[in-house]
Order: C-alpha cells, then sequence, then structure tokens
C-alpha cells in the first residue's frame, strides 16, 4: 500500500502539470491576448521554478525527511489551490494566472522527487518494474486528467483552480491517513 500512495502523489503532481500545460495555452494565449513568445517565456519561468522547488528540496534533505517534505509540498499545494479558487473569482490576468503557478511548481519540486526516490527505494531489487510502472501510471493518471480539462470551456481560471483542490483534496488525506 505504500507504493500506491506514493504513487497517487507522483499521479497527483503530474496532473498539476497535464492541468496547467492542457489549460494554458487557451488561458494565456487565447484568453490574455499574448502572443506564442510570451507563453514560451511563461512557460520557462514554471520550468525554472520548478527546478528552484528542486533544489530547496535538495538543501531541506539536510534536516527534514524526505517524507515530511513530502507532506509540506503537499500542504503547500492544497493551500496555494485554495488562493487559485480566490483568486479566479477576480479578473484574469497574468499576475493571478503565473504566481500562484510559480509556488505550485516550486511544491511540486518538493513532492515529485521524493516520491519518486521513494518509490525506487521500495523495489531496490526492481527498480526497472517500479521506473516502468511509474511512468505508465504517471501517463496515464495526466492523460485522464488532461482529458477531463480539455473537455472544458477554459476561459477562466475557475477549471484550474478546482482542478487542483480536488486533487490536493484527494491526495493529502491518503499522507496522513496511510
Amino acid at each position: 500500500t505504500y507504493f500506491l500512495v506514493i504513487l497517487s502523489f507522483l499521479i497527483a503532481e503530474c496532473s498539476v502539470l497535464a492541468v496547467f500545460y492542457t489549460a494554458s495555452p487557451f488561458l494565456i494565449q487565447d484568453v490574455l491576448g499574448f502572443t506564442s513568445a510570451r507563453y514560451g517565456h511563461v512557460m520557462l519561468l514554471l520550468g525554472v521554478s520548478y527546478f528552484v522547488g528542486s533544489l530547496i528540496n535538495r538543501l531541506c534533505l539536510q534536516w527534514f525527511s524526505a517524507n515530511a517534505l513530502i507532506g509540506v509540498g503537499l500542504i503547500a499545494s492544497l493551500l496555494i489551490s485554495l488562493v487559485m479558487l480566490f483568486l479566479a473569482s477576480l479578473d484574469l490576468n497574468p499576475l493571478v494566472l503565473v504566481v500562484p503557478m510559480i509556488f505550485l511548481f516550486i511544491a511540486d519540486g518538493l513532492v515529485f522527487s521524493n516520491a519518486m526516490s521513494a518509490c525506487f527505494n521500495y523495489f531496490t531489487k526492481l527498480s526497472n518494474v517500479a521506473s516502468s510502472l511509474m511512468g505508465g501510471f504517471l501517463s496515464l493518471g495526466g492523460a485522464l486528467v488532461a482529458l477531463l480539462v480539455g473537455c472544458m470551456s477554459v476561459t477562466s481560471m475557475w477549471p484550474l483552480a478546482i482542478a487542483y483542490t480536488v486533487i490536493f483534496c484527494i491526495v493529502l488525506p491518503l499522507y496522513f491517513f496511510v
């Protein structure tokens, strides 16, 4: 069961990326009217944010356990998604969209790295099987969430905020009770 719980954390974090990658082109280019080059700048900024989260994770592992950092990342992600629910009621502008995503990607850097290493530690002699299972489940989970978001009309930040809140409300209890 521990492997499945950790795998659910990975699927949740992969789903965060899939939701944003599915909805963001419509929000940034169609709704906000930015060029594809500006969209590329936003994606670069978010990639750097994930990298910063991974670096923070590396530094924090000196003082905290990987499991504690997963918890911090999941709690931070839920709090950020709740803030996004509030921000979705405001007029959509680049700051309202991008700033929470920066912090969500930083939190993703905490969770994903530690959850991935926990899965590999669980199957020390079968790391190739664990890697294949994780890759398959991550792709499947991300694709399903992207499909759900793709079925929505993405003209505001509401689909993002709702999807993130639902994802973390499902996954966070697993962290505390399993």
